[in-house]
């Protein structure tokens, strides 16, 4: 994940984790005449950091910031999952591709904010759902076809009732090709711009506000996160989280406090990629296993380290309240790392995806932008996304070799053998697009992280929702929503 030019060494998982090495042996001193994030930036600059950020993976090894992972091809953020490609925030799921935020899922395609499907396509907000297609906000449904809104129905088609023998005729008589797809979601929007939408997807909680939220108590603006309890600005916070604020991707962790990619944590402040065993830990990125580290990097199963450096329990906790102090000063202490002190460029990082800006606009605020670089290699030739053949019938073996300009951006991307092989079981069209154009398109059909007030169309009621109140969507209050549902 880290380009060639990066100031610092970085090792391949294998290497980073194996035991030929050991970073305490670039430990630094403290120096309480330089601020500690200059100190900091100066150990990051010699310390190996990990290329790719995974733990516990077989055949994974173009997945990044995963865990137990099988079989699974560039998929970002996912966990126990097997067999799935192209995704974000894949969790306990099987055989799902390009998918985003779903949890226990198997054999499903272009899925978004999806729990416990089956064999779903092109679908969003489903729960519980098996052989839906181009669903929206279904419930404990069966074999629907282009439907919103629906609690435990069967043989649906844009909402209609069919007897089961004409919905498996028409069915098998659709052929899936990229502009069938788009017709049939044209088709699609008018019900689910006049079908009520829940305020915000919270199932199952209490005193809550954010989106896509289950399982929890007393959470404030969480989202795409489940089994929570006492927590704030969490995004992508995926089982028992307690007594956490302010964090990106964390998981199994109580009573920490700001940070980013946290797996298993107690205590731990201002730190970011550190997994596995974390107790009372600061300012720490890419440490395992490791209590009472201060200021460290790439340690593994260590204690008692201040900026790599180990001292015994008792100098430990004389001196870190002297760095704090010197942070305090400073102005430091209490904060995150500041961005100029990010190993990534903004443009390569989810801030991106969260809070889009330009090249220019980057430039101005005086931060790092990364341009795209596509090295195409071995290609046979290249061909341009819509003039790939529709039908997944007649794409023949050698699209393996081929390099396809993506339809919107020009990108050049390929498919890999075990991609064709599913898109021939589903009988799905080839993608026109690029990886990350697909990804974006998916971000587009999400609501925003950002909370709006806005009334019930239905009572009147104030609600904070994800829906903006100028948006075309009837929004509905809880109980509303409820009534109208079931």
């Amino acid at each position: 994940m880290h380009h060639s030019d990066t100031p610092f060494p970085v090792y391949c998982p294998d290497c980073w984790w194996g035991s030929s090495w050991d970073a305490v042996k670039y430990e630094k001193d403290v120096d309480f005449e330089k601020p500690f994030f200059e100190q900091w930036a100066q150990l990051r600059s010699v310390v190996p950091a990990l290329g790719m950020v995974i733990s516990n993976g077989k055949n994974s090894d173009f997945s990044n910031y995963g865990s137990r992972l099988k079989n699974c091809y560039l998929l970002i953020a996912g966990d126990q999952a097997e067999d799935c490609m192209y995704g974000s925030y894949v969790w306990l799921s099987r055989d799902c591709v390009d998918c985003m935020n779903v949890i226990r899922c198997e054999q499903c395609y272009e899925c978004i904010e999806c729990e416990k499907c089956y064999n779903c396509l092109y679908s969003q907000k489903l729960d519980s759902c098996t052989d839906c297609v181009l669903g929206y906000d279904l419930r404990s449904c069966k074999n629907c076809f282009g439907c919103v809104g629906l609690r435990n129905k069967s043989y649906c088609w844009f909402n209609e009732q069919l007897e089961k023998e004409e919905y498996m005729v028409r069915l098998p008589a659709l052929t899936f090709t990229q502009k069938n797809i788009q017709e049939w979601i044209k088709q699609r929007e008018p019900i689910r711009l006049k079908h009520p939408h829940k305020y915000a997807q919270l199932i199952n909680c209490e005193s809550c506000t954010g989106d896509s939220l289950s399982d929890a108590k007393n959470c404030q603006e969480c989202y795409d996160s489940f089994d929570l309890e006492d927590c704030k600005y969490i995004i992508n916070g995926p089982e028992k989280l307690k007594d956490c604020y302010d964090f990106t991707g964390i998981t199994t962790s109580e009573l920490c406090y700001e940070g980013a990619s946290i797996l298993g944590a107690i205590r731990l402040l201002f730190s970011e990629r550190c997994w596995n065993g974390i107790y009372d830990i600061a300012y720490c990125s890419l440490c395992m296993n490791c209590t009472n580290c201060f200021g460290c990097i790439s340690l593994q199963n260590k204690e008692y380290c201040i900026l790599n450096k180990q001292y015994t329990k008792e100098q430990y906790n004389d001196l870190v309240p002297k760095v704090i102090e010197l942070m305090q000063k400073n102005n430091e202490w209490g904060e995150f790392f500041p961005i100029s002190l990010s190993p990534f460029s903004y443009n390569e990082t989810l801030a991106q995806e969260c809070f889009p800006l330009t090249k220019e606009e980057v430039a101005t605020k005086v931060w790092a932008w990364k341009e795209e670089e596509d090295e195409l290699k071995n290609v046979d030739k290249i061909i341009p996304g819509e003039r790939l053949p529709e039908r997944i019938e007649d794409i023949p073996d050698d699209i393996l070799n081929w390099a396809i300009k993506c339809e919107k951006t020009d990108r050049p991307f390929r498919i890999v053998s075990q991609e064709l092989a599913f898109y021939r079981r589903m009988k799905l069209p080839v993608p026109h697009f690029h990886p990350d154009e697909r990804h974006n398109k998916k971000l587009e059909w999400r609501n925003p992280r950002k909370l709006w007030k806005r009334n019930c169309d239905k009572c009147g009621k104030e609600v904070e929702s994800t829906f903006a109140p100028e948006r075309p969507e009837t929004v509905y209050c809880e109980e509303c929503y409820l009534k109208k549902v079931y």
